[in-house]
């Protein structure tokens, strides 16, 4: 029986290396032949074993947690978006520069829009509610072009890694 692996993802790759016990002789001399043809060492391996443990451990919060308040929530995407751009590093060997400048850029835009908000409501002299209503005016259509303009970076990123690894196994294949 011949085991092929290369249709694999590097991260399906390093999870079943985690599990080689459970392969039969060949299939694991098969595994470790793709791991040294990929070039994946056991550091890379043991990253995404950390990875999947982290993205457990954050599934399992998130059920048991529903509601840690808005600045939680706000820490946790944080990290998330931090966690992904480590993994497209990992997975590409570059770094996802433009979700880091969309992700930045956003981060601008939310604390100066913020404090000009603050600023421009307080000369006004708005109450509490005129100010919620104005906050709700600038913030709902903000943060929905905002999370928009986010997935879309997010896919074309993702096409592009899947356009590249079909290319590079082209290039293998001939």
């Amino acid at each position: 029986m011949v085991f092929d692996y290369s249709g694999k993802s590097n991260d399906e790759v390093c999870r079943l290396f985690a599990e080689k016990g459970q392969l039969r002789p060949d299939a694991q001399r098969a595994l470790e032949e793709e791991l040294v043809r990929r070039r994946i060492t056991l550091e890379d391996v043991s990253h995404v074993q950390e990875d999947d443990a982290r993205d457990q451990a954050a599934a399992s919060n998130g059920r048991r947690k529903k509601s840690g308040g808005s600045i939680g929530r706000m820490i946790q995407d944080g990290r998330e978006t931090v966690h992904w751009w480590t993994a497209y590093k990992r997975r590409t060997g570059s770094w996802p520069w433009s979700s880091i400048a969309m992700h930045f850029m956003n981060w601008v835009v939310i604390l100066s829009g913020g404090a000009f908000l603050i600023w421009w409501a307080s000369g006004r002299h708005l109450s509490r509610w005129q100010f919620l209503g104005l906050f709700l005016l600038v913030g709902l259509p903000y943060m929905i072009l905002e999370q928009w303009a986010k997935n879309k970076i997010k896919a074309k990123l993702l096409r592009d890694e899947r356009h590249s690894k079909r290319q590079a196994q082209r290039h293998t294949a001939v």
